[in-house]
């Protein structure tokens, strides 16, 4: 969880991560979580999912994201 949360933040440091859950499987480990983005994000969701994704592949290559992208309330 701390290396996705930071991984996040590299990205940019208003976004962050929620209910982060590990379902390990034979060929690789789905890592479902929440992502929440500021309102005034510009970066598509689509090029922010590959960056996540290719970050947590970078800390493990087994590591698949399932994410949901979603707005801050703030």
């Amino acid at each position: 969880r701390d290396y996705l949360a930071r991984a996040v933040k590299s990205i940019d440091p208003r976004l962050t991560i929620h209910d982060l859950r590990m379902v390990p499987g034979h060929t690789h480990t789905n890592l479902i979580f929440d992502l929440v983005v500021p309102h005034d994000f510009e970066m598509p969701v689509c090029r922010l999912k590959a960056e996540v994704a290719a970050l947590a592949k970078k800390e493990d290559p087994h590591w698949e994201c399932v994410m949901t992208v979603e707005n801050s309330y703030t």
